[in-house]
């Protein structure tokens, strides 16, 4: 199941047949030299289509080429640890002065 070798052969991928409709596979073949001319391209391609590419040596798979996963941010305990509390934040403050009237606003 390895590609044919020839100028643009490597570059569309595997067809199967079933049920009478094609279908693509996920995985594309691209032929090492293919991949050297066209790595920059073929990395932006890898990285918008999320499908990977395996690169072979002579009709053999060598290599490949995957998109990176992105990892979810979980929100809960981002923070966790960056806080320092100093003293007590519970109780009021006795003789901070504030009294919260229009004149301190």
């Amino acid at each position: 199941m390895y590609p044919l070798r020839g100028s643009n052969a490597s570059f569309y991928g595997q067809i199967k047949m079933t049920n009478g409709h094609k279908t693509m596979t996920k995985n594309r073949y691209v032929a090492a030299t293919d991949f050297k001319a066209n790595c920059l391209r073929l990395m932006d391609e890898v990285a918008q289509q999320r499908r990977p590419i395996i690169i072979t040596k002579r009709g053999k798979p060598v290599a490949k080429l995957v998109p990176v996963e992105t990892e979810a941010i979980d929100l809960f305990g981002r923070m966790a640890g960056s806080i320092k509390i100093c003293g007590d934040i519970i109780n009021p403050i006795e003789d901070a002065g504030w009294t919260g009237d229009a004149e301190n606003l």
